[in-house]
């Protein structure tokens, strides 16, 4: 996926994932894990037709690494780069 972004959403404790549209997918998988990333990580997922999604509740303060996968219509799932932020 092209234009992976990161950002803060309107309230405090909220972080915004999003990348391009691509026209041929057919679901979005949203992800983030808690700093620091290692190959034991526990990633929260949120499964969305939408290119981007708003996490909410998160802890003010904690850094953040996030990616998208895009899933396409014969089950070909492609991620993002990682990209970090501190929460709002």
């Amino acid at each position: 996926p092209k234009n992976f972004m990161i950002s803060n959403g309107i309230n405090a404790g909220e972080i915004k994932l999003s990348v391009q549209g691509v026209q041929q997918a057919v679901s979005y998988v949203h992800e983030y894990t808690e700093d620091p990333v290692t190959p034991e990580s526990k990633w929260t997922s949120r499964v969305s037709s939408s290119r981007e999604y708003l996490f909410t509740g998160l802890q003010s303060g904690i850094r953040i690494h996030g990616r998208t996968a895009v899933i396409g219509r014969k089950g070909q799932q492609v991620y993002s780069p990682v990209l970090a932020r501190v929460v709002q």
